[in-house]
């Protein structure tokens, strides 16, 4: 309100010299009256969350009103010249993106610059590879049919010798046991860790630009 009071005698004054005019002085009045009414709020607003206050704490308001009692001290602020420039520039949102511009136009120099010096590029690739069936059952059938064949073979071999008058070939059984059978499932159980690892390979490449002038 101070401010506005300040104003409407600076405009009077001008308009008293030729410097100003009605329309100035008028509208100076009007920033007084708003400034008046805004003061005149922020009173009642005051009053009224005094009574609010009493109201809510069930006490009535004492005859004398209210007096605070806690001091608020106001202290200076320090700050100096060239940490408030850092701060505006760390916290200027156009400083920030117009720096953004720049780290993305400097990449696109280099990525542009790039494209005229020799390229080196080296890879390497290490890998394996795993066979395994999903029915197990599969391989232990095939295993007793071998058996069961190998067995035949040899009962034939067995009964030709003992034709001739040779001694008795020793052809077990033409069964799998239970140790082989389960020797077999074990084989197959490969995946994902019991893989065969391909050799480590290496390869390197330099390419290098081509001018036309």
């Amino acid at each position: 309100m101070i401010t506005a009071q300040g104003q409407l005698d600076l405009a009077n004054a001008k308009m008293s010299v030729g410097q100003g005019t009605i329309l100035d002085v008028r509208s100076a009045e009007v920033a007084l009256g708003q400034a008046q009414i805004a003061a005149l709020t922020a009173h009642n607003n005051v009053e009224l969350a005094k009574v609010t206050l009493y109201q809510q704490i069930g006490v009535p308001e004492p005859p004398g009103g209210v007096e605070l009692t806690t001091t608020f001290p106001v202290e200076t602020s320090n700050f100096s010249l060239d940490s408030l420039l850092d701060m505006a520039r760390g916290q200027n949102p156009a400083i920030r993106a117009l720096r953004s511009q720049e780290r993305a136009a400097s990449l696109g120099v280099r990525t542009a610059q790039a494209r005229y010096t020799p390229t080196l590029t080296v890879s390497t690739g290490w890998g394996g590879n795993a066979y395994q069936y999903t029915n197990s059952d599969y391989l232990v059938g095939r295993a007793q049919a071998a058996t069961l064949g190998s067995y035949s073979g040899c009962l034939q071999t067995d009964s030709i010798r003992t034709a001739v008058g040779l001694g008795a070939y020793p052809c077990g059984s033409g069964t799998l046991t239970g140790a082989e059978i389960q020797s077999i499932r074990s084989g197959n159980s490969v995946f994902p860790f019991k893989f065969t690892r391909s050799p480590l390979s290496i390869s390197a490449g330099l390419s290098l630009p081509i001018f036309d002038g």
